[in-house]
């Protein structure tokens, strides 16, 4: 039986008390602890026979590893954890990260406050909230879509200077998964501007990479008939001024701009009014 409270006592008829110390007391039992087996007396509802017993059960056994950094035994707290402390993370971060000037060029970056300069040519952080002179070191990176110099710190250890960059650099890598069939504004490959149709054509070579990939139908339809590409001054005329009536048969070809509409000859005076109507 483990050592018992003193405010804990026993009658003559074997009864156990517990006494609180305005004097008022409670009647107490006998339990085994869910650890050691040892047998105590309690008033309310406990498993353990005292803190430790307590601790030691409910201490979850956790792994044990090296420190990629100090090289000293440490107990996970996450799987896959390389080091023991922050500090030992952050040192062997800026161990990998070269200290470079910016003899070759302006750094994107160095206006911001945060970042400041010792006499050395070492660049530092000051976080946000932080004390006056808790700081990180940073370090000079290179983006990798506009290759202009930037600082990063422990706080920042992306590979692009700006958001802008980060998001060309994905647009970029999952280009094939928004675009076409998978895009969420998907019309079929066709579009209406005005009245005229236009047809999804990317290889064509008036594209303008991802500005301008649709060309207008009824100068692809003029093309496949001449077999050739159109010359950046020929246009292509609607004989009955519709304009998205792109048989062949409705389509002429202008060596210069012509204005809208229909010829006059193309016309005929309806028999009833005096309206024209197309010409058959």
């Amino acid at each position: 039986m483990t050592t018992v409270n003193t405010h804990f006592n026993k009658d003559a008829s074997g009864q156990w008390w517990f006494t609180f110390r305005d004097g008022r007391r409670t009647k107490a039992r006998e339990v085994h602890c869910a650890r050691c087996g040892a047998i105590f007396p309690i008033y309310r509802p406990q498993q353990f026979c005292s803190v430790q017993c307590r601790v030691e059960a409910t201490t979850v056994q956790r792994e044990r590893g090296w420190c990629a950094h100090c090289r000293k035994e440490f107990a996970l707290n996450e799987k896959g954890q390389r080091y023991c402390s922050h500090a030992c993370a952050a040192r062997a971060y800026h161990a990998k990260q070269s200290v470079t000037t910016d003899e070759d060029g302006p750094i994107k970056n160095s206006g911001n406050p945060r970042f400041s300069r010792d006499e050395q040519g070492q660049w530092w952080y000051t976080p946000i909230g932080s004390r006056r002179y808790a700081r990180t070191r940073a370090s000079i990176g290179q983006c990798l879509v506009c290759e202009a110099a930037f600082l990063r710190n422990m706080f920042y250890r992306s590979e692009y200077c700006s958001r802008s960059c980060a998001h060309r650099a994905f647009y970029k890598k999952h280009r094939g998964e928004f675009v076409g069939p998978k895009s969420r504004s998907w019309k079929g490959g066709t579009q209406r501007r005005k009245g005229y149709v236009f047809i999804l054509a990317p290889d064509h070579p008036r594209c303008r990479g991802n500005q301008r990939r649709y060309i207008a139908e009824h100068m692809l339809v003029m093309e496949k008939q001449i077999g050739r590409y159109l010359e950046p001054h020929e246009r292509v005329h609607h004989k009955n001024g519709v304009r998205d009536d792109n048989r062949p048969e409705n389509l002429e070809l202008w060596a210069h701009h012509h204005p809208s509409g229909q010829r006059v000859t193309e016309q005929q005076h309806c028999p009833t009014c005096t309206c024209f109507q197309v010409a058959s």
